[in-house]
């Protein structure tokens, strides 16, 4: 069964309210939501409530889906409007962490299991950090979002021409920012 097909069956069963909808939500798109919200967020705690709240968000707000863009680009602007909302609440207050927490694992795979895969993603998040949040925003919604050129105009407001550019000058910045080897964007 393709991509499109799961998804089409998922959003009937999502919209029709059937036992299992929400699991096979999480099965099909729990962790590519989780990566993107990795690149977006800070940490992996927040990476993690990210993706659960923008899952949990899509099975109450199933029935908005309109069908215009592809299921998971609709869910990628639910995660990218939570992350916003979370950040403007974040400016707003004035608490001050001094120290950040190791990340503790949890009975999982033996430690340093995919420890390479982990620092190449850290880097990545933290290259992305590093750009302005227009080019954030193109780099995330083309890329992790894998919304063609045209469909990020159209979601962000703006002309193609200028989601190229934007696109051009934010892939320069992420080549300077990460090593040879992680030649990510062609």
């Amino acid at each position: 069964m393709t991509r499109a097909n799961d998804s089409r069956e998922l959003i009937r069963q999502l919209k029709h309210g059937e036992n299992g909808a929400a699991d096979r939500l999480v099965e099909l798109y729990g962790r590519r939501l989780h990566t993107a919200a990795r690149l977006l967020c800070e940490n992996e705690a927040d990476a993690q409530d990210l993706a659960a709240e923008a899952l949990h968000a899509a099975f109450f707000k199933i029935g908005s889906f309109r069908g215009d863009a592809s299921f998971f680009s609709w869910l990628y602007g639910i995660l990218l409007n939570l992350h916003r909302l979370s950040q403007r609440k974040r400016a707003r207050s004035r608490v001050v962490c001094m120290e950040r927490l190791p990340c503790v694992p949890s009975g999982g795979p033996a430690v340093g299991h995919g420890l390479d895969g982990e620092i190449l993603s850290d880097r990545l998040a933290v290259a992305i950090a590093k750009l302005s949040p227009a080019h954030q925003d193109v780099v995330l919604l083309r890329y992790f979002g894998e919304l063609k050129v045209r469909e990020v105009a159209d979601r962000l407001g703006l002309r193609p021409g200028t989601v190229k550019s934007r696109l051009f000058h934010a892939l320069q910045q992420l080549r300077m920012h990460l090593p040879h080897e992680m030649s990510l964007f062609g």
